[in-house]
């Protein structure tokens, strides 16, 4: 099988003489049956892929990899060139075009990014460390409720009130999460209660190679929406809690409910929501 590493609609960007940091590439995998992953990768793409070996094991596409075989893939390389911040923004576009984070269509656990922290700028650093500073100088409290927390934490006591949530969450037979479609995602407090919700040794836990797996007693997730225009994409919004269900939780089911269109002039909101509402019965 002949197997393209590069493909015809290369997106290289001109530049004359590339400024050193941009030295990052994105790339595309394709199975034979075709399920695809999106890459990012600072290295040369010969060294990230290493015929196949630079994938962690126990990963979907370690996996498939080794059921196919890695000279049955098609590898195509679509942008160049690129400084990380933006190789990362196109990863996360790719991802969402070819809908890869979707176990039917490929094999990204994740929404895209290189995952190795945040680098700020000395300018930042200095920003945050007085803001830091200042609230410690106007509640004095505040940094010893801190320490006790991150303690209480690191001792494993799972009794703490901030695990409430977790502990909640990873006792329910049945989940449903309501929220409205927002700029694509949903409401920041939804982000801050995933974030209370993802506890190590509450709803899961990391095996000795370093892997997640699920500590939450359900069987199935239920997200309903509404938006006021169409679905554009649910990656960033139901395709994320799916991702964790999926990636942390173990939870076997997830499925998602959703009322669009409903600040449109020409749309009946009665009759949307019913049909959603006759949706769920019958799933149900």
């Amino acid at each position: 099988m002949i197997i393209e590493e590069n493909s015809d609609n290369n997106c290289e960007l001109e530049l004359p003489v590339p400024p050193a940091e941009a030295h990052y590439t994105v790339y595309k995998l394709t199975d034979p049956e075709g399920k695809i992953y999106i890459g990012c990768t600072g290295k040369t793409v010969e060294e990230r892929w290493n015929r196949g070996q630079g994938y962690q094991k126990g990963t979907p596409i370690r996996n498939a990899i080794i059921e196919f075989g890695w000279e049955n893939f098609k590898r195509e390389i679509l942008c160049e060139h690129l400084i990380r911040e933006g190789a990362e923004k196109l990863e996360r576009w790719f991802i969402a075009f070819y809908d890869s984070s979707d176990p039917e269509k490929g094999y990204n656990r994740f929404l895209g990014g290189l995952g190795k922290g945040v680098h700020m700028s000395k300018a930042t650093k200095e920003l945050c460390s007085d803001i830091k500073n200042r609230l410690y100088e106007e509640h004095p409290e505040l940094k010893t409720r801190i320490r006790n927390t991150v303690n209480s934490l690191y001792e494993n006591d799972l009794d703490h009130p901030v695990l409430r949530y977790a502990k909640q969450f990873a006792q329910a037979d049945t989940i449903v999460i309501a929220a409205p479609y927002w700029d694509l995602s949903f409401p920041a407090a939804l982000k801050v209660y995933l974030e209370r919700v993802n506890a190590v040794g509450v709803t899961f836990y990391y095996d000795e190679s370093g892997y997640p797996h699920g500590l939450c007693k359900a069987k199935r997730l239920i997200y309903i929406a509404t938006a006021g225009g169409p679905l554009i994409s649910d990656v960033y919004g139901y395709g994320y809690v799916r991702q964790l269900c999926e990636t942390f939780y173990e939870i076997p089911e997830t499925v998602h409910f959703i009322a669009e269109n409903l600040d449109m002039p020409d749309t009946d909101v009665e009759k949307s929501l019913a049909d959603v509402r006759t949706e769920m019965d019958e799933w149900m």
